[in-house]
């Protein structure tokens, strides 16, 4: 199908996938350095990973980071701002607003913002701010990654109905938290990204039964959203719910059950083989995987 074609047969999509990056790198203009929940962590462990070529440990005894958190999302930040030349250390603490009140629940436009900012922030970027913006715009691009796969299972679970894939993109792009966080570093995105990917998998699974194809695919990604963010080990349900829908659905078939247990024990190597190492590398650290 050429481009126009496709654009003339998801225009809706598309100038909802436009108008939320625009909104998106707004967001992250707008929002001063480090505000966001936990910015100033995330971005010490994607310096850490730039600085030191190796995973940072979480000690009482040294500067807070997100340390506990799986290293992909810090590592694809890592590999968009290395080039950039940044003066501070790693964990640096930027200046303190003196007046900072954390009632974050009270409306009011006084002392919201823990940090002070300088003239070192504004625009044309450079130093730290430059290496923050750019992993920012790349957690809009994950953002719109997520948009994406959103509107694609709506399209395969109801594919006579794109008005409803329409409007679950739109649900996604336009939530002002998810846009929020778009524009900021963390990895709840990333996190929400491999949900998305598995729920798309689930969908065609479901669909057009099991698969080796399927198989190593749902294996693959959860492996990676295990590497993400470990609470996403989570997605085992809705996966098992999946292979065994499918295979109750050809359970006239003498290899509907075989396949739901291959499905399983590729899933589960897979995973294993990918994510495990950092299990058994905080089980070394912590005594706790």
């Amino acid at each position: 199908m050429k481009r126009q074609d496709l654009l003339r047969r998801h225009w809706p999509f598309v100038l909802i996938l436009t108008v939320y990056v625009a909104l998106a790198v707004c967001y992250s203009l707008s929002d001063p350095l480090y505000e966001s929940t936990d910015e100033l962590r995330h971005f010490r462990y994607v310096r850490h990973l730039i600085t030191y070529r190796s995973l940072p440990e979480q000690r009482i005894d040294a500067p807070r980071a997100q340390s506990h958190h799986p290293p992909l999302y810090y590592a694809l930040g890592a590999l968009a701002s290395w080039w950039v030349p940044v003066e501070q250390e790693v964990y640096y603490t930027p200046t303190e607003n003196p007046f900072w009140a954390y009632r974050y629940w009270e409306v009011s436009d006084d002392n919201k913002n823990q940090y002070l900012h300088g003239d070192d922030e504004r625009f044309p970027f450079h130093g730290v701010a430059l290496a923050v913006y750019v992993v920012r715009w790349l957690t809009v691009l994950i953002g719109a990654g997520v948009v994406w796969l959103t509107y694609r299972a709506g399209r395969e679970i109801l594919p006579d109905r794109p008005a409803l894939a329409v409007g679950g993109g739109a649900l996604v792009a336009f939530n002002p938290q998810f846009v929020y966080l778009s524009g900021a570093i963390n990895n709840d995105v990333p996190a929400a990204l491999c949900g998305a990917a598995v729920l798309l998998v689930c969908v065609r699974l479901v669909r057009d039964g099991p698969s080796v194809r399927t198989d190593v695919l749902m294996g693959t990604l959860f492996g990676l959203a295990l590497l993400t963010k470990f609470n996403l080990l989570a997605l085992l349900l809705p996966i098992e719910l999946a292979y065994l829908v499918a295979a109750w659905r050809a359970r006239g078939r003498g290899s509907a059950w075989r396949a739901f247990l291959r499905g399983n024990l590729c899933i589960l190597a897979l995973a294993a083989l990918i994510s495990g190492w950092w299990f058994l590398r905080n089980w070394r650290l912590y005594g706790d995987p």
